[in-house]
């Protein structure tokens, strides 16, 4: 009785084995299309990073900093746009240090 147990579970194993070995073969001879690779520092796109993807980089960050001094929005950098920059800034810090002033600092024994 103990050999056709034996047989029976030999036999189960088999089927279970080579199930799983056809499973692993249907996945390992699946083709999958990999996604093109782009690289973080390829800035002008054209698959290779070089030094003209540095001279990219450098007219984008010429134009958002042009951008960003541009106040008053006619598209040049002026004198004008420098004073009204330093202005605001001036101000900002004035509105910072005038809540700050006057405040005693807190006691530790309170």
């Amino acid at each position: 009785m103990e050999i056709v147990a034996l047989i029976i579970v030999i036999v189960a194993g088999y089927f279970v084995w080579n199930s799983f070995q056809k499973k692993n073969e249907s996945l390992s001879q699946s083709t999958v299309e990999a996604a093109p690779v782009t690289h973080v520092l390829d800035v002008n796109n054209d698959g290779k990073v070089d030094v003209k993807d540095a001279v990219e980089a450098v007219k984008k960050t010429r134009r958002s900093v042009k951008k960003a001094a541009d106040v008053d929005g006619d598209g040049r950098v002026t004198v004008k746009d420098v004073k009204a920059a330093a202005r605001k800034s001036k101000s900002a810090a004035t509105a910072v240090m005038a809540k700050t002033r006057g405040r005693k600092p807190a006691s530790k024994n309170t």
